[in-house]
């Protein structure tokens, strides 16, 4: 017996620098839950990206000493790689030394401008997104992972849907996004074990 309803019809999109990734609903490791993850790099050197949706219960005034008043404001989980490191995402084009990782979505750049813009307009802050870490992948990982279906590919909404992006929420909307296909996926448990 066929159960049409229960195949999945994929996108077929091909990994690129800013596209998103989702995580399929049963993927269990760590920030990856239910994770979406803005691609930064990828080549066939591997690919780098940044989780979008994995809060913490850090904020960028508890993590920054010596650096005078800043806005109390969240900081989230950018992956398993480098998570003594902080990064940033802003659609802040005119920040020195930004790069841009999707049309007007750019990482990092002069991190003592930007915290003066934010001590000088507290409104800058919903243009700023604080990561710890980064997830990272190794030549043809990713590939490997896209062929098991540990992810799904898709495109970026605007730059101000990830910037406000706060946890499983935006998994569910950006799902809901690709189309019927990925229905199965927003009817999924969070928990499958209480299922």
């Amino acid at each position: 017996m066929h159960i049409e309803s229960l195949h999945i019809r994929r996108q077929l999109i091909e990994p690129h620098r800013g596209a998103l990734l989702v995580a399929e609903p049963f993927l269990d490791e760590g920030c990856f839950r239910r994770a979406v993850i803005c691609l930064a790099e990828y080549s066939e050197k591997g690919a780098v990206g940044f989780v979008l949706n994995s809060p913490t219960h850090y904020h960028l005034n508890e993590l920054l000493e010596g650096v005078g008043p800043i806005p109390s404001i969240p900081v989230y989980c950018g992956g398993p790689v480098g998570t003594d490191h902080l990064f940033f995402l802003h659609d802040i084009a005119s920040l020195p030394g930004a790069v841009e990782v999707a049309s007007g979505l750019f990482a990092n750049g002069d991190f003592d401008m930007l915290l003066d813009f934010m001590r000088s307009d507290e409104g800058v802050c919903r243009h700023v997104k604080f990561l710890i870490g980064y997830s990272g992948w190794s030549p043809g990982q990713l590939d490997g992972e896209l062929r098991q279906e540990s992810w799904a590919v898709t495109t970026m909404q605007s730059p101000a849907s990830c910037l406000a992006a706060t946890d499983d929420s935006f998994w569910r909307e950006t799902v809901r996004s690709m189309g019927e296909g990925y229905r199965l996926w927003l009817n999924s448990p969070q928990e499958p074990s209480l299922n």
